[in-house]
């Protein structure tokens, strides 16, 4: 009886806590929720559009979408509103590195697999092996003027949504000299030292204060780069894969949010 109590109890905090924090991004930062509202959007444009083509189905990308980029997706969501800016940071991280294996599977020479031989070679494959070979080639096909620049990102990006995850870690980006994430300790020792405040996702759950708006626009900026960066390699595959352009860009569906 009083461990079905204590689950009680923190349901009914979650969702308290899940409300102050919508509340206050609406009123201090409401591009974040529009971006999270853009990024929900296409990735369901994305499964959608998979569906359509019987010929990939037994791809490792559609599979990919379904059993996880679009489950976390929602996960990226509801971290944010219970103020963990790490876990979802870890969500997001596990979104790109998913896609990108998957694209890898589907176009390197692991395409002449079955699935599940697919899926078994992907267990011993890191996203750092694949970004500078087989998925640069897969760019220089498809759009040669962005291969270099889309490599880039997805090293960069990979490593600052690392920053975010890791316990302790070194300094993974920065920009104009400014930090953009060195392990979740040091972050919560940097909160602590220039305001005097715990961070949300620190000792117990809280809600954001205006100095927590400092993380949240980093995460914007991931946000923004990992909508970007997948649907880059989604086009890449669709392209090499002889599928046609019917998927809406991300950023036009960033202006349908933005009008609504």
């Amino acid at each position: 009886m009083m461990i079905i109590k204590l689950l009680k109890f923190d349901l009914e905090y979650a969702k308290e806590l899940m409300e102050e924090n919508f509340k206050f991004l609406k009123q201090e930062y409401p591009a974040l929720l529009k971006e999270v509202a853009r990024f929900e959007v296409f990735i369901n444009e994305v499964v959608g559009y998979l569906s359509k083509f019987s010929r990939v189905r037994n791809d490792c990308l559609p599979l990919t979408f379904t059993l996880l980029v679009l489950p976390f997706t929602y996960y990226v969501t509801y971290m944010l509103l219970l103020g963990s800016v790490p876990l979802a940071s870890y969500a997001l991280r596990t979104i790109l590195e998913a896609v990108e294996l998957a694209v890898h599977a589907d176009l390197s020479k692991l395409k002449k697999l079955s699935l599940g031989k697919r899926v078994e070679a992907l267990k011993r494959t890191r996203p750092s092996e694949v970004v500078g070979s087989s998925l640069r080639n897969a760019f220089i096909k498809a759009f040669p003027q962005e291969a270099e620049e889309a490599t880039k990102t997805l090293e960069d990006l990979y490593q600052a949504l690392s920053a975010f995850v890791h316990p302790f870690a070194e300094v993974r980006f920065k920009e104009s000299g400014e930090e953009y994430g060195a392990g979740i300790v040091k972050m919560a020792l940097i909160t602590i030292g220039s305001t005097g405040e715990l961070p949300p996702y620190v000792y117990y759950p809280s809600s954001y204060k205006k100095h927590d708006l400092e993380d949240l626009k980093y995460f914007h900026v991931y946000l923004k780069m990992t909508g970007t960066a997948v649907d880059r390699l989604i086009r890449t595959w669709a392209k090499l894969k002889g599928l046609p352009g019917e998927l809406k860009e991300y950023i036009n569906i960033l202006s349908e949010v933005d009008r609504n």
